[in-house]
């Protein structure tokens, strides 16, 4: 049979594949080059375990490719951590200190672009960085955050996360039904989380 992709994820030098001919399968393949962001698949043919113990085979016709594009977390995060369970690459890190790094961040250059974080979100505060809205509308009621600083942001917000443990953030306002707000000014956040901020130093805390 012949497989064709749905979707292909980079981590490192190997890609996460969803085979279409295979409802939810997800399977492991090893890149041989990467070009401008294009991934060339280094096999001809590739097995896909299914459901029991069935095994289909099949031949990929032509060289498959896709851009990558990593998930972002925007200022709609009230740090519900559970994005950060449900992560199979551990990519996602909670900011701190949290005046400063109120959301948690994602590593760009480790997302496989599954899309895990953003179903178990909450608070819907996770896109792909190309669907990261310029024109967000308000339902009416979203709470969003910003660090220590920013202007209008003087709202207490006190909740639990995904664990039961308390949430505290002291620099929040909560968004009027139809208000519309540029969400991809908080794209760079993640970027300098990583490159110029704490990164994955808050973990050996």
């Amino acid at each position: 049979m012949d497989l064709h992709f749905d979707r292909i994820s980079k981590y490192g030098t190997f890609i996460l594949i969803q085979v279409a001919s295979v409802s939810k399968i997800f399977v492991w393949c090893e890149i041989y080059q990467i070009n401008e962001q294009m991934l060339h698949i280094g096999t001809s043919s590739l097995s896909v375990k299914t459901g029991g113990n069935e095994t289909r085979t099949g031949k990929i016709k032509k060289e498959s490719k896709e851009y990558i594009m990593p998930h972002r977390i925007t200022r709609l995060c009230l740090r519900d951590s559970g994005c950060v369970d449900v992560c199979p690459v551990d990519c996602i890190v909670p900011g701190e200190p949290v005046d400063q790094w109120p959301w948690y961040y994602i590593d760009a250059d480790a997302c496989i672009d599954c899309g895990a974080c953003e179903a178990e979100c909450p608070y819907a505060a996770i896109f792909p960085e190309e669907d990261v809205p310029d024109a967000y509308e308000a339902k009416g009621g979203e709470v969003i955050s910003m660090p220590k600083g920013t202007p209008g942001y003087d709202q207490v917000y006190e909740g639990e996360n995904a664990m039961g443990d308390e949430v505290k953030l002291d620099f929040t306002r909560t968004l009027d039904a139809g208000e519309v707000i540029d969400l991809t000014e908080d794209i760079d956040q993640n970027t300098e989380f990583f490159e110029s901020g704490p990164g994955y130093s808050v973990l050996e805390g």
